[in-house]
């Protein structure tokens, strides 16, 4: 059943791209740095992913942004994050470094706040984990959990810092309450591509 809600943000990005007329919807690039947050919240154990670290990381992609008004605008999103963490290795007895690949697929709500030249935004996202290095066992495909952030506009360039949180516990701390939950801040630098009106159109 998880596997079916990408599908569905799928499917909503398509149907809002033909349904928006507010504006004409562009799309546009972005990427940068991101700080992974790994951890459980018991030290002792020695069987997940336990303890804190903030590791660098990679997130990047393209968006589709779809204006409902002249305030608020939908801007689905497609990218691949690359969370870097740290987990506890039983037989080792040391905390060894992971590598996570992800596809996100997010679905942002933009309120522009001021000038046009800040916006706030919030909304869903869910990943398919796409890679793992090491092959760490139990480590759940799916994940799925919100965000929030803000977006500074300069022109068609943006600049924004966004704070995200899994819902889903990818690596359970077997016995115990908590487990291991993607949480990140990403940094990111993007794009967004002019429309061409009809004239430009013409040969």
């Amino acid at each position: 059943m998880p596997k079916i809600i990408p599908t569905i943000i799928l499917i909503v990005m398509v149907g809002g791209g033909m349904t928006c007329g507010a504006d004409r919807p562009m799309g546009g690039i972005k990427a940068g740095p991101m700080l992974s947050f790994a951890g459980g919240w018991d030290k002792r154990s020695s069987s997940s992913i336990d303890n804190a670290s903030i590791l660098l990381g990679l997130k990047a992609g393209v968006f589709f942004r779809l204006g409902l008004s002249d305030v608020i605008s939908l801007q689905p999103e497609i990218q691949y994050a690359l969370k870097r963490t740290s987990y506890y290795n039983v037989s080792s007895r040391s905390h060894k470094a992971s590598h996570l690949s992800y596809l996100e697929i997010s679905l942002p709500m933009n309120a522009r706040v001021g000038r046009k030249t800040l916006e706030l935004f919030a909304g869903p996202y869910t990943a398919l984990l796409l890679s793992k290095a090491p092959d760490i066992d139990y480590l759940k495909s799916f994940d799925l959990g919100a965000f929030l952030g803000a977006r500074f506009w300069l022109h068609d360039t943006s600049l924004e810092i966004q704070f995200m949180r899994g819902f889903i516990a990818i690596f359970p701390d077997v016995g115990r309450k908590h487990g291991y939950h993607n949480t990140t801040i990403a940094f990111q630098i993007g794009y967004k591509f002019k429309q061409r009106t009809a004239n430009s159109l013409r040969l």
